[in-house]
């Protein structure tokens, strides 16, 4: 971390990928007029939003359940899955017949598969281990609500992720966790929902609702799709950083 101050004090211009990290910068005294953004975006002609894929759907045995879940790595704990499977049981007790859907893999799949057995709930969980990133799009199909269950690791906490852009790309309803980095990207009740971090009746309660209400749910994904493709995509990016970089010629020129 000092080197990192170090390095942002000697520059003219310092960049970051979201407000959270902003506010975290300012804190460690880099001048707030300093800074700008270029946040993480997406391929707007990759991910688009798309039906369910019935040969994937047919292979999990996912038929038309409403389905939640997450694409993430399985190799850290910031990511907490558990949250996700947590949820799964108290919606199973409920009496819906919502399944969880886990896109990715890492060391830590043993762990939550082995709480899945645990909680009872492997037959509401699908474990589909590492994807090509070629097929990502259609995994996500998959998924009727995206939720990013992230815990309160520093990382999380600041660092903005790609997935909910790609998940709002696909039109898809995101629910978060309330960690600020993740916040800033659904903006609730606007473009998305959150829950209490950590809190697993919490993200049931949510997700109950945003299946018992399809058409405000409807509106909050519409509100999530326009932005990513209006102030989201790489293309925009590309002008972001002309003119972070104008600024500093600008500044060499006086």
């Amino acid at each position: 971390m000092q080197t990192e101050a170090m390095c942002m004090r000697a520059a003219d211009r310092v960049l970051t990928i979201g407000e959270a990290m902003k506010d975290e910068l300012i804190a460690r005294g880099v001048p707030s007029e300093k800074i700008g953004i270029i946040p993480n975006a997406v391929d707007a002609s990759a991910f688009v939003p798309r039906p369910r894929d019935p040969n994937l759907a047919r292979n999990y045995g996912l038929g038309n359940f409403p389905t939640f879940g997450y694409v993430s790595n399985m190799d850290h704990h910031r990511e907490s899955q558990e949250t996700l499977l947590r949820a799964t049981k108290l919606l199973k007790e409920r009496g819906t017949n919502f399944k969880c859907v886990l896109v990715g893999d890492g060391p830590r799949r043993a762990i939550l598969e082995k709480l899945a057995i645990e909680l009872d709930i492997v037959d509401s969980v699908v474990f589909t281990g590492s994807v090509d990133h070629n097929e990502i799009p259609a995994y996500y199909s998959l998924i009727d609500y995206f939720v990013v269950p992230r815990t309160a690791e520093r990382a999380a906490v600041y660092v903005t992720p790609l997935k909910p852009f790609e998940a709002m790309a696909m039109g898809k309803p995101v629910i978060t966790s309330d960690l600020p980095a993740l916040v800033e990207i659904v903006k609730p009740p606007l473009r998305g929902f959150v829950f209490e971090t950590d809190n697993d009746v919490a993200l049931a309660d949510v997700l109950q609702s945003a299946h018992d209400q399809p058409s405000e749910t409807e509106k909050v994904a519409a509100e999530g799709l326009k932005w990513v493709r209006t102030d989201r995509t790489w293309a925009s990016n590309g002008q972001r950083y002309v003119t972070e970089f104008g600024r500093l010629v600008e500044g060499a020129d006086k």
